[in-house]
């Protein structure tokens, strides 16, 4: 998790760095790069997540399985009274 953190701090200071390097001549095409590079990063972690969750088991797979067993049960189950 810190390493993610330092990453990101790192990441951001580069950007910075960049876009004080052209503040003179190119600022906005040095913002715009460096917006266009953090949002073609976000994409695709994103479009990695969504993958990664498409693949995965099921959330709570097991639990659920239970449940629906449970609710076999109680339908089938005979009236006791």
């Amino acid at each position: 998790m810190l390493a993610a953190f330092l990453g990101a701090g790192a990441l951001m200071l580069i950007a910075l760095f960049v876009i004080v390097l052209f503040w003179d001549t190119h600022r906005l095409l040095a913002i715009g790069t460096m917006a266009g590079v953090f949002a073609l990063a976000a994409g695709a972690i994103l479009l990695q997540v969504r993958a990664r969750f498409a693949a995965g088991p099921r959330m709570m797979a097991a639990t659920l399985a239970e449940l629906d067993k449970d609710l076999a049960f109680i339908k089938g189950a005979p009236n006791e009274q």
